[in-house]
């Protein structure tokens, strides 16, 4: 069971829930992300479940964050909108980090083509299942 208690922490002490937005909305926006940061590592669950009932979209300097389901879908159904090209200097240059490029449609291509199309539900099935299995694993250790 994840708890509804907030860990997130500020220079001031510790947040509640609805913290979260209060004390964003008291800084200056340049100041913003490095808590955001902290607060996705330290407590996600809260923070993201405060941010989908409170502002589903959040633009910082830095991003836009998302936290509906179905805003996350229709980004990722537009990479030349939504791009990766903030993760591209830590990452390097690989399939993930282009967007619609002749690189990204080459390696992909590639990629598509050591797949037999027939493969992809099953494969599909195996990745839903690992998934699981890891996302149980993750939130055993975050109880």
């Amino acid at each position: 069971m994840i708890s509804n208690r907030s860990s997130a922490t500020t220079p001031d002490g510790e947040l509640n829930d609805l913290d979260y937005m209060s004390y964003l909305n008291n800084l200056d926006d340049k100041d913003k992300w490095p808590f955001i940061r902290q607060w996705m590592k330290d407590s996600p669950h809260d923070f993201f479940r405060v941010l989908r009932q409170t502002k589903p979209i959040y633009k910082t300097t830095e991003c836009i964050l998302l936290a509906l389901y179905d805003d996350v879908v229709e980004a990722l159904n537009h990479p030349k909108v939504f791009t990766v090209a903030l993760y591209k200097p830590k990452m390097g240059d690989f399939l993930m980090t282009e967007d619609e490029s002749p690189m990204h449609n080459g390696d992909r291509e590639i990629m598509m083509s050591l797949l037999q199309r027939e493969d992809i539900p099953r494969i599909r099935e195996y990745v839903a299942k690992s998934l699981v299995k890891y996302w149980i694993a993750v939130m055993a250790r975050l109880i």
